[in-house]
């Protein structure tokens, strides 16, 4: 409507003028357009009669004009904070999700993982190129610094399972690790560091796991080098390539595999597994596990084999009503 409104003005400025003052179309609508955008380049010999209707072809133009550019204003505004309500509002639904803090190389490496296994997770960025770059793959994100307490509770981090703190600033990751355990005390933090020492202080404030790239690599690198068998077979584990798969199972309350014994899953379902680790909270881990535990609520397995047989084991680990 308000552009149509500017075209209307527009248009009846140039025949008024054609018929006024006898000008060619192109003419008017020039004359038009510099009397509309207040330009002014002369008035161009008009007569009186002409003069009169410039005088109300200003006004009438200066203000189409400034009502179209206030709508556009508004329209804007009003769509961004739409956006951000709709985000915000799915983002509060989330529970057990994890809140990735920055979104560069690792940090989105980290949210093409999550997403590729359909977890839930907030992304929180403040560089604007990043943040758009978030946006535009579909994420959920908020513009923000990750080391404010508001920003940290707009993600949801209360009921966050999660968090990477992996902004390449070393001390925005201190504030972030300290602030995210004191918000949510249970949260499994890990973050990023460069340094050995680094490491260290983020350890000692709150980090369950601390992440180091360029040791990560020079490990892995290693691996190919002197264990290249072994190496192959961890790379393809963890895509799930060449029928070979590692997982993590959680037994949840309810689910069909309450009460099976791990012999016996073996023998039935799971002939081409290899149980790796067990963990029954208050217990020592059992690498590997006895064919007669029986699993219970609460249970951890660490599977290796067949991706097929272990989607269908972490399928009977879920409660019923989640796999029905």
């Amino acid at each position: 409507m308000a552009f149509l409104l500017v075209s209307l003005v527009t248009l009846a400025g140039t025949i008024g003028f054609a018929g006024i003052e006898g000008w060619h179309p192109w003419k008017a609508f020039y004359f038009t357009l510099t009397t509309i955008t207040t330009v002014g380049y002369g008035d161009e010999g008009l007569s009186d009669l002409g003069k009169q209707f410039a005088t109300l072809l200003l006004i009438g133009g200066v203000t189409s004009a400034s009502y179209a550019f206030a709508i556009i204003v508004q329209t804007s505004v009003a769509t961004q904070l739409a956006w951000r309500k709709h985000m915000n509002k799915r983002i509060k639904q989330l529970k057990k999700h994890t809140i990735i803090c920055g979104f560069g190389r690792l940090g989105s490496s980290v949210a093409e993982k999550l997403a590729a296994s359909n977890s839930s997770f907030v992304v929180i960025e403040q560089d604007p190129d990043r943040f758009m770059c978030a946006f535009d793959l579909g994420y959920l994100v908020i513009e923000g610094q990750a080391t404010e307490d508001q920003i940290l509770l707009l993600a949801g981090i209360e009921r966050a399972k999660h968090v990477v703190a992996a902004v390449p600033n070393f001390a925005e990751n201190i504030v972030i690790t300290m602030d995210a355990k004191e918000l949510n005390p249970e949260v499994t933090l890990i973050a990023r560091a460069e340094r050995d020492e680094d490491a260290r202080r983020l350890e000692r404030a709150g980090a369950k796991r601390v992440l180091c790239p360029y040791k990560s690599g020079g490990r892995e690198t290693v691996e190919f080098i002197t264990r290249p068998g072994v190496a192959d077979f961890l790379a393809e584990a963890r895509v799930g390539g060449g029928g070979v798969a590692l997982a993590q199972i959680n037994v949840q309350q309810g689910a069909r595999l309450e009460g099976t014994e791990l012999g016996h899953f073996g023998r039935e379902k799971g002939d081409k597994l290899s149980f790796v680790a067990f963990e029954r909270k208050g217990e020592d881990v059992k690498i590997p596990p006895r064919g007669n535990t029986q699993l219970t609520a609460g249970d951890t397995l660490i599977v290796a084999g067949d991706p097929v047989q272990i989607a269908l084991m972490t399928d009977l680990a879920m409660t019923r009503n989640l796999a029905a």
